[in-house]
């Protein structure tokens, strides 16, 4: 979820993009790198895919977004919408800001709190006779900095860290929001299709902000969804966002197939963010038709993830009345 430009995996750059059939227009804001099918071919599917924040398409052409994944895609009648994100800082984009430093102490004071669990809980049995119902209980959730302490003895977390870690919404998340909701109307506008012919997907940066505008476009559901090197968080609005759906749109979510991804050695999202994710979308969300595929590598999007979420992708264009049972089918077969 929190990734730096800098910490982009140092790995060899894939030069066989061509920019010749790609074009570059304005959509509500956003400037955006557009592959569509050839005039002769029906567009029946569209990819909506949000970079991580540093240089924008960068790691979508290199690793996912290749010409010969492209002429597939467009042979099978996909349109492929790469937006840039319009929030920048000095040539890089980003979707949002986190501050790294206070996500640091989070996460360490979460392993502290890991660690000396069973001793406090010891102190606390021991001292039960002493301490005063007013000093007993929980103690306030955070610090004057805004983040959580560790308690004292007979004392306990409002808020554990993890749980701050995972409900936190970072800076400028509610400037994104509305104009990432936006754009996905004006590429359902432009193309004439419908939500549920729309895949939406995100590396980094860009694969929380994906899981957040599919869930804030409810009571629409979208085709399918690919997240890669993602992390949760706002898990307190998500939950709200899916409980306000109608039982009926809860439903239909349950049966959105989803392909995730993380590196099991990721430094710049840490492959925990994405185990929290697959456990929160299978768990708390009840999804019935997700994989998840850990893989040996770093902040990246390996070949064999790429031709996964391109067969995905092409299988729903391919067969626009097929049920989401059959497209999960296709891509557990890959497997």
């Amino acid at each position: 979820m929190f990734d730096f430009d800098e910490l982009d995996e140092l790995l060899p750059v894939n030069d066989d993009f061509d920019e010749s059939v790609c074009q570059i227009r304005k959509l509500v804001g956003f400037d955006c790198q557009i592959m569509y099918p050839s005039c002769n071919t029906p567009t029946t599917l569209a990819v909506v895919f949000f970079h991580g924040s540093g240089q924008p398409w960068k790691v979508e052409q290199e690793r996912l977004f290749t010409s010969e994944r492209i002429q597939q895609l467009v042979a099978a009648g996909v349109c492929v919408v790469l937006p840039a994100s319009p929030l920048k800082d000095k040539g890089i984009h980003f979707w949002y800001n986190s501050d790294s430093a206070q996500i640091a102490e989070l996460l360490l004071q979460a392993k502290q709190l890991d660690q000396t669990s069973l001793r406090v809980g010891d102190i606390s049995k021991s001292r039960q006779n002493d301490v005063s119902p007013k000093a007993a209980g929980s103690v306030s959730a955070v610090t004057a900095s805004g983040l959580p302490r560790l308690p004292s003895a007979g004392q306990s977390f409002a808020v554990s860290p993890l749980d701050a870690f995972k409900d936190g919404e970072p800076a400028l998340m509610d400037v994104t929001r509305p104009m990432v909701l936006e754009l996905i109307a004006a590429v359902e506008e432009s193309l004439g299709l419908p939500c549920g012919r729309v895949v939406l997907g995100g590396f980094s940066q860009g694969a929380a902000v994906a899981m957040d505008c599919a869930l804030h476009l409810l009571p629409k559901v979208p085709c399918a969804v690919g997240f890669f090197s993602g992390s949760l968080m706002c898990r307190q609005r998500w939950r709200s966002q899916f409980a306000s759906a109608g039982a009926a749109c809860r439903d239909s979510w349950r049966q959105l197939p989803m392909l995730q991804g993380h590196g099991n050695a990721d430094w710049a999202v840490g492959v925990n963010g994405g185990r929290w994710l697959h456990t929160f979308c299978k768990d708390e969300l009840g999804m019935q038709h997700l994989e998840y595929v850990e893989f040996l590598g770093g902040h990246t999007v390996p070949p064999e993830l790429a031709d996964k979420f391109l067969e995905l992708t092409v299988t729903a264009a391919c067969h626009p009345d097929a049920t989401r049972q059959y497209l999960t089918s296709k891509l557990l077969m890959m497997s």
